[in-house]
C-alpha cells in the first residue's frame, strides 16, 4: 500500500525524527523544507536562506541540519542551516561553506559536513551542545558516521576515501 504526499519544488533529500515522528524533505528547487507528520500525512513548509544540498535530524536533541547554497553576483555562497524542530526557527551557522554532504553522531551530538570553500575541501564539525565548528579532513563528497567506532567516512573527489576519528 503506498500514499502520495506532495512536497515542494526539487525534493533532494529526506530524513526521519523517528522520536517525533516527522518527516523532513528539503526541496532545492522551492529553497524550502517541507515538514510531514507521519501519522496524519499533514504538511508545513519551513522557508530557507539557500537552496539545501542535504539534510539530516539529530533525533535526541530534535534539531534540523540543512547545508544550503545560494548564487550571489558571480560566485556561491553557502552556509549550513539550523532548524529548531519545536519553532521552526532557522538559524544560519557556518557561513562559506558548501556543504556536499552530511551525517549525524546523535551519541556525541556532532554533527559533520563534508564541504567545499572554493578550491578547498574540508570536513566542517560542529558541537550540537553551542554549535561551534572546526574544520578537519581533506575531502568533499558523500559522509557516513559508524556510531558504534565513532568513525566518520568521506569520499574524496579524486576517488578515494577518508576516515575521520570522531
Amino acid at each position: 500500500r503506498t500514499k502520495t504526499v506532495n512536497v515542494g519544488a526539487g525534493p533532494v533529500a529526506i530524513d526521519v525524527d523517528t522520536s517525533t515522528n516527522k518527516i523532513f524533505v528539503a526541496n532545492r528547487a522551492g529553497s524550502s523544507v517541507t515538514v510531514i507528520d507521519g501519522a496524519t500525512n499533514a504538511t508545513s513548509t519551513i522557508a530557507l536562506h539557500g537552496t539545501p544540498t542535504s539534510i539530516a535530524v539529530n533525533s535526541v536533541t530534535h534539531m534540523i541540519y540543512a547545508p544550503i547554497d545560494t548564487f550571489m553576483g558571480n560566485y556561491t555562497y553557502g552556509a549550513v542551516e539550523l532548524i529548531d524542530e519545536a519553532t521552526n526557527t532557522v538559524t544560519d551557522l557556518d557561513k562559506g561553506i558548501i556543504g556536499t554532504g552530511l551525517t549525524i553522531d546523535s551519541v556525541t551530538n556532532k554533527i559533520y559536513v563534508a564541504n567545499l570553500v572554493q578550491t578547498i575541501v574540508s570536513v566542517t564539525v560542529f558541537d550540537g551542545t553551542d554549535n561551534s565548528y572546526s574544520y578537519v579532513g581533506d575531502a568533499s563528497g558523500p559522509i557516513a558516521i559508524d556510531t558504534v567506532t565513532n568513525k566518520v567516512f568521506v569520499a574524496n573527489l579524486e576517488g578515494s576515501l577518508i576516515y575521520i576519528d570522531g
